[in-house]
């Protein structure tokens, strides 16, 4: 909790939930899982944790939750984690958000799955052209040989 201090409030708003709720919440994490202990992480939609995204969003690109858990290697594949929570600045909570939820500058969202899940999720959160990718499916050239290279009719 001292690392992951969102994980506080995630596991006090659980507790006031059904049994039958619980069991149907820990049947989706064990579904990405593999039943193995997740790992559990957060991030801020600020500069310092996301900066592409921060990015992208001052471009008034809206950009969806679902989005940011497919993998940057290839979009068809979703990441083997589950957003437990969502905080909004206005401090809103969005347990389990779904994948349709837009993400905001501000927002601090928990996470849980696969220990490299997390690696892979900074790429995208970090990278402009891994999160272009996610969002869209388009491989965008980086560098200034590639970009001559893909603007010449070949």
């Amino acid at each position: 909790m001292l690392t992951t201090p969102l994980l506080d409030q995630f596991l006090r708003l659980i507790l006031k939930e059904t049994n039958e709720w619980a069991n149907e919440q820990v049947s989706r994490l064990s579904g990405v899982t593999d039943e193995r202990v997740p790992d559990v992480w957060s991030f801020h939609v600020d500069d310092e944790d996301s900066p592409a995204l921060m990015q992208a969003l001052s471009e008034d690109r809206k950009i969806m939750l679902g989005e940011l858990l497919r993998d940057p290697r290839d979009r068809e594949q979703a990441l083997n984690c589950i957003p437990l929570l969502l905080l909004r600045r206005n401090h809103e909570e969005l347990l389990f958000p779904a994948d349709d939820v837009v993400v905001e500058a501000g927002d601090e969202i928990l996470l849980s799955g696969k220990s490299w899940v997390m690696k892979r999720m900074k790429w995208s959160l970090q990278n402009s052209h891994a999160l272009r990718y996610v969002q869209t499916g388009e491989e965008q050239a980086s560098g200034y040989i590639w970009q001559w290279l893909f603007g010449k009719k070949l």
